[in-house]
């Protein structure tokens, strides 16, 4: 009898032992960064805009004033409050962040987020770019400076608002086992046209792409480069400011200025801005850094492109093909309010 009972125990200890250990392991996996070289302070950063009939008033002012720009479409401004579903979806599948910087115009910031939560900070244009550049319309010139940020990390994320995560993601999607930031591409290859095929003031991204793979061929030599993923990120702040300064020496024929401060006067998109964001800084990265390259993974998610639509690659969201149905469905999908949310 009492070797039965001590069977019985032992299995019992056995038992709680290794549920003990399935989650520790669980926890370990969930919660601890897992690369001694992966920092622990990671910040992450977004940009955010919204066509309010001022801030349209103001944008059609600064394009009468100057036509040296194809018109932007106004689509582009609009919120459709994608910022609030990706910080939803950051706090439930990436808990690894440090402080979120949200880069704003100056007069401006989201009405429903929570400026009392101490990790969240607003960063005005005017706290990171020339007071002569503003105010600025153009994205390429808002993401030159996002670097300047006060206190940002070495190590950060920038996340555009309309994406979201999908799963649970640790840092070392972002970064290698040296602490070197992955280059995450796709496999579409970058058009390659010359300069003189290019309409300049042209906003297209396709034309942009060009010019920018155009820049780089003058810098470093690849046969194939193939377009910067549409997801977040890692940069790191001190590789930012040597491309930066050597940028600030680097002038296209015919230009007074220097293409990194000609792209911070562009008020608007033009083919000939610094693409830093979605070809210069990765593959710099990659030449100069030795960054290593890897393919985008669905991890993440686009949720409005430019005609309105739902991006359904990887949630199955046929279905959603508007304004209504996306706010009820990304309510279903990620249900519980974000810390950074009134």
């Amino acid at each position: 009898m009492k070797i039965k009972l001590i069977v019985i125990i032992l299995i019992i200890a056995i038992i709680i032992g290794l549920l003990v250990f399935l989650l520790y392991k669980n926890y370990k996996e969930k919660y601890t960064i897992d690369n001694q070289n992966i920092p622990d302070k990671i910040d992450i950063v977004y940009t955010w805009v919204e066509a309010t009939p001022e801030f349209n008033k103001e944008k059609e002012y600064w394009y009468k004033k100057n036509k040296n720009y194809e018109k932007p479409s106004d689509i582009r401004y609009k919120d459709h409050e994608e910022l609030k579903y990706s910080l939803r979806s950051i706090e439930m599948y990436f808990p690894y962040y440090n402080n979120i910087y949200l880069v704003v115009k100056d007069d401006q910031y989201p009405k429903y987020l929570n400026r009392q939560n101490s990790k969240l900070h607003v960063i005005k244009h005017s706290d990171i770019i020339p007071k002569e550049y503003l105010p600025t319309f153009n994205s390429r010139a808002i993401e030159a400076y996002l670097h300047h940020i006060p206190n940002l990390t070495e190590y950060y994320i920038y996340c555009n608002d309309d994406v979201m995560f999908l799963k649970e993601t640790k840092p070392s999607y972002f970064i290698d086992e040296r602490g070197i930031p992955y280059t995450i591409s796709t496999n579409s290859k970058i058009p390659r046209e010359p300069n003189s095929n290019l309409i300049l003031n042209s906003n297209s991204f396709r034309c942009g792409l060009s010019f920018n793979s155009n820049i780089l061929d003058k810098i470093t030599k690849e046969e194939n480069r193939y377009e910067i993923s549409h997801s977040p990120m890692m940069y790191r702040k001190s590789y930012d400011y040597e491309i930066e300064k050597f940028f600030k020496k680097y002038y296209n024929d015919n230009d007074n200025d220097n293409v990194f401060d000609k792209t911070g006067m562009s008020r608007f998109r033009r083919c000939d801005d610094l693409y830093l964001v979605s070809v210069i800084k990765p593959y710099l990265y990659k030449n100069w850094f030795d960054s290593k390259t890897k393919l985008s993974e669905s991890t993440f998610v686009t949720d409005f492109n430019l005609n309105n639509k739902v991006n359904s690659r990887f949630l199955n969201m046929e279905h959603v093909n508007n304004e209504n149905e996306y706010i009820e469905f990304m309510n279903k999908k990620y249900k519980k309010k974000s810390s950074f949310e009134i």
